[in-house]
């Protein structure tokens, strides 16, 4: 599903803004990471040492748009979320690689504060009022993507905590199992609402 956004993005890549391009770059790197995580899990090679990676370059991304969106003291907010955000996955990466496999202590923290930070963007959003059609605001379709692709997903991240290194029983095979088709579902969710936002670019008048 990243496709459908990048794609469309390419499409309207000369209308592309500052804040739309850092995204385009953004779906850019995770179509490249879809690509080294299917390879590696089709030749049976285990990926999930990426995932703090993966984490510390998707909160670099996210806090590079909100820090462009967001206005007053929260731009401080977002530097301290960013410090603290690499350092988690930096010690996930060397020291809790076994007992959180999954990142789920840098996850749950990145998931709780990019909700913030979009229930923020909301509440400016609204309070300006500069913005007469939602609709056809690219921030807002991208806001909304984030919002429901974090909210949606913080369950299943606090549930990945529980499972310590690899080895799991068919039982909790099967429950990883489901607990990764919420997370794929949400993640369908955020790329057709990007798709939309990129869609929704004004021409450029000159």
């Amino acid at each position: 599903s990243i496709l459908v956004p990048f794609l469309v993005a390419l499409f309207r890549i000369k209308r592309l803004n500052r804040t739309s391009r850092i995204l385009f770059y953004f779906i850019v790197v995770s179509l490249f990471m879809e690509m080294v995580t299917t390879y590696l899990a089709y030749n049976n090679i285990q990926n999930i040492r990426l995932f703090p990676i993966w984490i510390a370059i998707e909160g670099t991304f996210l806090s590079w748009i909100y820090r462009l969106e967001l206005k007053g003291y929260w731009k401080i907010v977002i530097n301290i979320f960013l410090a603290c955000l690499l350092s988690l996955c930096m010690i996930s990466l060397l020291v809790w690689n076994n007992s959180d496999s999954f990142s789920s202590i840098a996850g749950t923290v990145e998931s709780g504060t990019v909700i913030v930070l979009t229930l923020v963007y909301y509440y400016q959003l609204f309070e300006s009022l500069k913005v007469t059609s939602l609709g056809r605001e690219p921030m807002f379709w991208f806001n909304a993507a984030f919002f429901l692709y974090f909210a949606g997903n913080l369950f299943p991240i606090v549930a990945k905590g529980i499972f310590g290194d690899a080895g799991w029983t068919a039982e909790e095979n099967e429950i990883l199992l489901r607990i990764f088709s919420i997370s794929s579902l949400m993640l369908i969710i955020r790329n057709i609402l990007i798709a939309i936002g990129f869609w929704r670019i004004p021409r450029k008048w000159t």
